[in-house]
């Protein structure tokens, strides 16, 4: 009896130890944990083509996988794309930083307050006619 309680153990723990909780597992981890991953490949994470990769690598986990696994790689790459874009907004808080804006000369606030937006406009919705008076000077 005491084998037979083994043997069925066993066989439960090993259908609950098959790739796909282990894989899931380590992504729960990751998720949970909030393993940052190297730089290099969270720059490599902007490039549209790897985001269709991992597009399809997630329809793959989906279509061959359990589907929480599927679930949970989702949750990992949208932790992923979103730590993108901090990264993003650091760089460039840094470059705005390093690179701060002039103040605005004398001549572009004259320009800027000026009434040329007007004048530049001026004869756009005028219905009058123009008659040419060249002729009429040359005749006489």
């Amino acid at each position: 009896m005491k084998a037979s309680m083994k043997s069925s153990m066993k066989s439960k723990v090993g259908s609950l130890l098959n790739i796909d909780n282990a894989f899931g597992l380590i992504l729960a981890f990751l998720i949970l944990l909030q393993v940052e991953p190297p730089l290099w490949w969270i720059n490599q994470l902007n490039q549209p083509v790897s985001i269709l990769a991992l597009l399809g690598i997630t329809l793959f986990l989906f279509l061959t996988m359990n589907p929480v696994v599927g679930l949970l790689f989702m949750i990992y790459i949208y932790e992923l794309l979103r730590q993108t874009m901090s990264v993003d907004q650091v760089r460039n808080n840094e470059l705005a930083r390093m690179n701060p804006r002039t103040p605005m000369s004398v001549e572009e606030y004259v320009i800027e307050r000026s009434d040329y937006s007007r004048i530049k406009n001026q004869n756009e919705n005028n219905d009058s006619e123009v008659e040419p008076i060249l002729e009429k000077l040359i005749a006489k």
